[in-house]
């Protein structure tokens, strides 16, 4: 009862926390806690054992497969508890329901603590410090909240879950450019945020139909600003669906801004130079560079290993925090010296049930080093930075 109380006590003064930090709730956390919380004492334990044994080589080695027991049981039950199905829900909320919270939290602890009930036995008369803690502990928390910039603050790329193909929305200060389309059944419009009522405009990397094929629905469901594209792309949609597309080119060098923030730049395919290294529709991809403050996520579409080649010699900065890893992760891509280039942290492949063998296993190798998402195992992969900060989370 007592480890239950304590679970309840804590899960209820950090949710709002949780809410700015994650944008997400859970609705295991109590039991999971309590189940959780004997072992995480455990791991502490044995991380503190761990600093001084590890000095004595012969010990460690004795030791190791004993004291591994408890964090790796502590992991285990994290991972059987974050796989229960609906185990947690997305939720944004302003910093003022955040407050509202605390206040009501607050309120109700006073309540409790003034109400009747047994005589307890205190020192030199004094009261229970149960309310000058639970205020103690309300403005700390408060505090830590101020800190925490609101989601609505922050800048955000999501990867959506389209199945076999490609959709990545970029939202700033309100504004919002979808970069490719998904596949031709139109998953694109069910996998975008409710709040998306408007795009400025639409970015199409190439003309395959896995990244163009869900333009027309998009068209008939969402109000749209205009459609970019190369000009290469553009004639080939043009003569596909006969309907003229209302936009300019877009080209190496061009770049949209979302605000003061956030911008998208063109990367590649080269207009002077673009010769056999570009031929194929998958090397005249376009190379997406969106750079949010300090922060850089670089959308590859489906370049193959000669703009991949390109890209690289071409003398250009293509270190990027957030690489959405080519072609869907095809063998055919990702080539060591690309991957070495880009050096992300985090890579993002955008994939779904197919028949190629995407992701190929000799690529998913060479992101060993790198945290890796996958819409096919975490849904619509959001990533969210204030422009110096970066955080990323699956929504499945």
């Amino acid at each position: 009862l007592s480890a239950t109380a304590t679970a309840t006590a804590a899960t209820l003064a950090v949710l709002p926390v949780q809410v700015a930090a994650f944008e997400r709730v859970s609705l295991i956390a109590i039991p999971a806690n309590v189940v959780v919380a004997p072992l995480y004492e455990g791991s502490v334990l044995v991380a503190a054992v761990a600093t001084f044994v590890g000095t004595v080589e012969p010990l460690a080695v004795v030791l190791r497969p004993v004291l591994a027991i408890v964090p790796a049981a502590f992991i285990w039950v994290v991972r059987v508890f974050a796989a229960v199905p609906a185990a947690e829900f997305p939720v944004t909320a302003p910093l003022l329901v955040g407050a509202g919270w605390y206040v009501g939290l607050g309120v109700i602890v006073w309540w409790l603590d003034r109400r009747p009930g047994p005589p307890q036995v205190l020192e030199h008369g004094a009261r229970s410090g149960l309310g000058w803690s639970v205020g103690l502990a309300t403005v700390a928390i408060g505090l830590w909240l101020l800190v925490l910039q609101s989601p609505d603050d922050r800048a955000r790329v999501t990867v959506l879950d389209v199945g076999q193909g490609l959709a990545v929305l970029v939202e700033d200060r309100g504004q919002a450019v979808l970069i490719d389309t998904g596949p031709p059944d139109g998953v694109v419009v069910s996998a975008l945020p409710g709040r998306i009522g408007r795009l400025d405009a639409i970015v199409l990397t190439h003309s395959d139909s896995d990244h163009a094929g869900g333009l027309g629905a998009l068209i008939d469901r969402v109000e749209v600003g205009a459609v970019l594209a190369s000009e290469r792309t553009r004639g080939e949609l043009e003569r596909e669906t006969g309907v003229p597309l209302v936009g300019s080119s877009f080209d190496i060098g061009d770049e949209i801004g979302l605000g003061e923030r956030t911008t998208i730049e063109v990367l590649s395919p080269p207009l002077a130079t673009a010769g056999r290294g570009h031929e194929s529709d998958n090397d005249g991809s376009l190379v997406l560079l969106v750079t949010i403050g300090d922060r850089r996520i670089l959308v590859t579409a489906d370049i193959e290993e000669r703009a991949e080649q390109w890209l690289v010699e071409s003398g250009q900065e293509l270190g990027a925090d957030v690489l959405l890893v080519p072609h869907h992760g095809s063998k055919s891509s990702s080539t060591q010296e690309f991957v070495a280039a880009v050096d992300p942290v985090v890579g993002v492949i955008s994939v779904g049930g197919n028949a190629y063998g995407h992701p190929s296993a000799e690529v998913l190798a060479r992101y060993s080093e790198v945290s890796l998402y996958r819409t096919d195992v975490d849904g619509s992969v959001v990533v969210t930075s204030d422009g110096e900060r970066l955080w990323v989370r699956g929504e499945r």
